[in-house]
This record gives structure tokens, sequence and C-alpha cells, in this order.
């Protein structure tokens, strides 16, 4: 054995044993031994590494960076731009190959000045930039241009587009609508504003061709710098009496809308109406809207009785009853043997029925105590004459002896909210005439708070002697002429005085009082509270109506001209220089102290076409009617025939602006 092993020793090659212990060495550490690494003094390197581009062979497959894992993707650009085909499939390698980027955002790769870095050129129908689309909306305002197949006016102006708000007489088309917005009213004439000649750019009535009219009668309407006279001729349509003899349209009625359709209605009195009973009367509920027509047809509120004559008064008023609809008084003289009554009628039953009857249909009843008295001969809602907050109603009675004397008349004020059936006498303020024969409350009417005490005062007449006075709200048993806020009296020449209530014609704070005077004179008398006993010669001014003529009635229309004095319509119900109706708008500015107006000198002028129909015997203003968007003035025609003889009827203009 021993011979065996030297003999073996002796034939082994040292250096063939070193170089195969080499080749068996794993130097690196990599788990590949030198025969199968090819560069074991590297552990990164063996034979399955990853591949990388790192220029050397990784994986020990005898290549340099082939199939790297960190190879990237390169896309051909063609157009040389710096961006790739967007869509082409990529070539990967380590470097990018001749042509190649690594981007693929080029969305047309043939087209050298199409890229994502390239400045987009609207409305040429190309992506220049490849954002997705062509450039259509440069304001970025949510519509294309014009110029893109869009409906943007001015793609350069983000607040310009369909349906932009608007911006007046700026020379900008903002809503794209073909012109700025230089005509606002659409009368075709561009506003003053934008270089053109309208003068009043929000009314369409106004405009340099334009036709001054009763309607706009205080409108410069021709844009010439000056208001001219204008003179309305009315009255070819009205809604005619009943039948004959009725006298429709004697007394008139404002009234609220009731049938709820946002127009509102009114009330026509036919004092004389005998279809039911022999001067019975009746009352015709309007309704807003009706066009001209046959009263006939209209709902009505009848008497119980003959010799009603019904209504001596009818108006509307608050909601009484709290049913959320504006219920009205109508009186009626003759009741009971002419004791007179006042009656509080529903107007949600009025609109819903076409005829009711008293005293039945009344919510309550104020009657007269006696007969004789003619209660009702005068009636008015006339505020707040508590100071509690509430409506009050006052009712008269004409003819009633009271306070010790004879015919004196009796005024009374109730709370309509708590009436059932009572009389005049009953009332919660009663006042007595002040002597025998005053006869008391022809006229009874609202007057506001005259003494500027923060209590509503109210106005009523008087037949003899002393012609009205003001009586102070929030007394509780007023005492006349004494507790009078005014006192209006004759000079003993046997005078007559139809006495309303103006509104403020010389812009104190306060109402002030008008009375016809010998039927051809308005006298006005102002500052009541200031001089508060004066005689009929004591005016403070007067409207001359023209010798011969004929007027009973005239209205307040509130400061149309908004110099802070009311002005007021004056029907002429004769009017003997025309021998026809007239009627004329007098303004407070007019009514300057111990001024005398001719009402022949007035801006404003209506003339009836309607010859001997007594048209403006009563007068009253109502909010809009017909639907034209303006108040209205109602007038009566009691006279006319078109119904049959004296059937009478009522007309409607507007009350000019």
């Amino acid at each position: 054995m021993l011979l065996l092993s030297l003999l073996a020793g002796c034939l082994i090659d040292k250096d063939a044993y070193e170089r195969r212990k080499d080749a068996l060495t794993d130097g690196d550490g990599d788990s590949y031994a030198q025969e199968d690494d090819c560069d074991d003094a590297d552990a990164q390197v063996f034979p399955g590494a990853d591949e990388l581009c790192n220029d050397r062979d990784d994986d020990c497959d005898g290549a340099l960076d082939d199939e790297a894992i960190d190879a990237a993707a390169w896309y051909p650009d063609r157009d040389v731009d710096g961006f790739g085909a967007e869509g082409a499939a990529p070539t990967v390698a380590c470097t990018a190959p001749g042509g190649h980027v690594a981007n693929a955002l080029d969305c047309d790769d043939d087209a050298i000045g199409v890229n994502p870095a390239a400045l987009e050129t609207p409305y040429d129908g190309v992506d220049d930039d490849c954002s997705g689309a062509d450039l259509t909306d440069v304001d970025d305002d949510g519509y294309a241009a014009a110029a893109g197949g869009g409906s943007d006016c001015d793609d350069a102006n983000a607040a310009a587009y369909p349906g932009a708000p608007e911006v007046s007489y700026d020379g900008i088309d903002q809503d794209c609508d073909g012109a700025d917005a230089d005509d606002l009213d659409g009368d075709g004439q561009t506003g003053e504003a934008a270089g053109g000649t309208d003068c009043d750019d929000t009314d369409a009535a106004v405009y340099t061709e334009a036709t001054e009219d009763w309607a706009n009668g205080l409108v410069d309407n021709d844009c010439d710098g000056e208001v001219e006279p204008v003179r309305l001729d009315f009255g070819l349509e009205l809604w005619r009496g009943a039948s004959a003899g009725g006298q429709a349209g004697r007394r008139l009625g404002a009234l609220g809308d009731v049938t709820g359709d946002g127009l509102a209605d009114y009330l026509v009195g036919a004092v004389y109406e005998g279809s039911l009973f022999g001067n019975g009367g009746a009352v015709y509920l309007v309704e807003g809207g009706r066009p001209p027509g046959d009263l006939a047809t209209a709902n009505v509120l009848l008497p119980g009785g003959a010799d009603w004559y019904l209504p001596q008064v009818v108006e509307g008023g608050p909601d009484i009853d709290g049913d959320g609809v504006v219920d009205l008084v109508v009186t009626a003289a003759g009741y009971g043997d002419f004791s007179g009554a006042a009656f509080l009628v529903s107007g949600a039953d009025f609109a819903a029925s076409a005829s009711l009857t008293l005293p039945g249909s009344a919510i309550s009843l104020i009657a007269g105590d006696a007969p004789g008295d003619f209660a009702g001969t005068g009636a008015a809602f006339v505020g707040d004459v508590v100071g509690d907050g509430g409506e009050y109603l006052a009712v008269s009675s004409l003819f009633a002896s009271a306070g010790g004397y004879t015919n004196s008349g009796l005024l009374a004020v109730f709370d309509p909210r708590e009436l059932g059936s009572t009389t005049v006498s009953e009332g919660l303020t009663v006042v007595p005439g002040p002597y025998d024969d005053a006869g008391i409350g022809n006229i009874v009417a609202r007057a506001g708070d005259v003494d500027g005490d923060g209590v509503d005062d109210y106005m009523v007449s008087v037949s003899y002697g002393d012609l009205a006075y003001v009586v102070p709200g929030g007394v509780a048993s007023p005492s006349l002429p004494g507790d009078a806020v005014f006192r209006l009296t004759g000079t003993g020449a046997g005078e007559t005085c139809g006495v309303k209530m103006l509104g403020d014609v010389d812009g104190d704070g306060a109402r002030d009082l008008g009375c016809i005077y010998l039927d051809d004179e308005i006298r006005v008398f102002t500052g009541l509270a200031g001089s508060p006993v004066r005689t009929v010669a004591e005016h403070s001014a007067s409207i001359n109506l023209g010798e011969g003529s004929l007027s009973f009635d005239f209205l307040d229309l509130g400061d149309l001209d908004g110099d802070g004095k009311d002005d007021t319509y004056v029907p002429v119900m004769w009017y003997a220089a025309l021998e026809t109706s007239f009627a004329a708008v007098v303004f407070g500015e007019d009514l300057s102290f111990r001024e005398s107006v001719d009402i022949s000198d007035a801006l404003l002028s209506a003339v009836s076409v309607r010859t001997n129909s007594s048209v403006g015997y009563r007068v009253a203003r109502s909010a809009d009617v017909d639907g034209d968007g303006a108040e209205d003035i109602l007038v009566g025609a009691n006279t006319d025939a078109e119904g049959g003889v004296d059937a009478g009827g009522v007309l409607a203009i507007p009350v000019p602006r």
C-alpha cells in the first residue's frame, strides 16, 4: 500500500491541480465557481443575473447589455421634432436607435409643426399642440368661437358668450345677440347713454317720434325736453247700466281683488234700479279684466224692498271677517221707512254669488234709530281713529235728532270687526250735530292725521251754517264745533259747498280740504290745523271751472309728478265751454297760496265723447282693472242712454304717469 501511495504521488501534476482548484473556486461569493462565472471578481456578474445597461455582460451570456432589464422604450420620430409618434410600437434598447426618442406624444409625426410643445393656432382645424382638439375656445368661457364653428361672438373676452349678462351702453355685445344693449326698451332707438336719441331707454313709449299721450302725460314722450299739453278723448266704450232709469254709475267704489285673478274688481251703484223693487237700487261687482258690456251680467247685490235707494255709499274696505278677502260697506238711506242702514258685506260671498239680497246677506247691519233718520247717507272707512292700529267705520244719520237738537244729525264710529246688528246711536264714538238742522254727515271721509298727533282724524260735512269739520281721532266723545281740528263755516249767505278731502297739495305732510263752491269753483283749504277756523271765503287757492259748469266730485291722485305735493283729478260733469263732460289734472304746485287756477289751462285734460251722460258725476281711484299695468280712474256716467234712457254706466281711464 505504501508503495502504491508513493507511486501515485509521483503521478500528480501540481499545476493542473491548482488550475482545477481555481476553476472550482467561487472567488466573489456569488455561488458560481470561476469556471461558470464570467467575472468571478464581481458578485453582480454571474450566469442568470439581470442584464443591465452598464456596458458589461452581467448574465455571462457572451453579449453586452442584451435584453437589459433597465432598457428604455424608444419611439420613432419621423419628423425629428423631439416627439415620438403617438401609438407607435417602441424599440427597447439601452441607447436610442437612430431617429428615435423617449416619448410617444406626437399626435402627427409626419408634421414637424405639430407636437405638444407647438404653439396652437386657433380655428385652423389642426390640433397643433396635441391637446386632443383644435383650439376653438380661446377665452375658456365654455363656448367655441364662431370662427371655430361655435357661437361665441368674442372669443377673446371670457365675459362674452351666448346668455352672458349684458352690460348696457359699453359697446360690447356680451350676450352675443348681435349688438350691445343700447335699446333696452325695444322702441328702436338707442339710449342717450350710448350716444343715441332715446331720453328714457326704460320706457318703450318714450322716443323721438313718440306721441305725447294721457297715459304718459307727465313724461317727455318725444324727447324734445318739454312735456306738452295733452287732451284725451275717452268714453267710446262703457259698462252700461242694466235697465232704463237705474242710473248705474251714480255711485262708485274701488274694491280690490276679491276674485283672486290679480286684477282689481270694483263696485257700481245704480241708485234707482227697479228690476226687483221700485227705486230699490242695486250694486254690481265688476270683475277686473272684464271687457265693457252689460252690467246686467255682473254679480249683483239687491235690496230687500222698494225705495231703498241702494247705495248712497259703496266702498271697499278691510278684511272684516278674516277670510283673507276684502269686504265692503254699502248703505241704503231708504231702508226701514228711511231710518236708513249701513250693511257690511263679505267680498268673498259677493264674488261667489251671482245675486245677493240684503239685509240677509250682510255680515253686519248698522241701522238708523228712527224712521226718517236717513242713516247711511254718509259712511266711510276712516282709518285708525282710535289709535290701536285698527281700521274703523264712520256712519252718519243725516236727520237724526240728538243732543237736544232737531235734525242735527248723528255721526258714529264703529269697529267693523265687532259688529252684529246695531244702531247708529250705539257707536263707540257718537258725535251729534251742534245745532238744529245741522244735518251732519251728508259726506263722511278719511282725513289722515291732520293734527299730527299720531292718530287718524276724519272729516264730516254739515248741511247748514257750518260746512265741514275735521273731527279729532282718539277723542272718545268729541264735541263740535269746539273740539274740531278744523272748522269750515259759511259767511251767512246761504252758500253750498260739497266738501271732500284732497291729498296733501301744499306738501306740509297733512291732507287738505276742498269744497265745490256753487258748482263751478273748487276752493282749496290748506294748513288746516294751523288755522283751525275759516269761512268759505278764506280759501288758500281755487280752481275755476268756468261759468255755467257743473262739478260734483274730485279725486286725490297722489303725487304724480314727484314734487312732494299731491295732484287732483277734477271732473266737470257739464263743461259749458265744450258743452260736454270734461276733466283735468290739477297739480299741487299750481295751487300755491291764493292762486286761482283755470281748469282750461290744465296740462292734462280729458273730454268725454259721450254727451248728455253726466260723465264724472262720481269718480273713484282703483288699482289696475283692465290689466294694462296702470292704476285706473273709474268714471260714472249715470245718465248715459246706451242701455236705455238714464240706464247709466261706468268708464275707466288710466291714472296718468
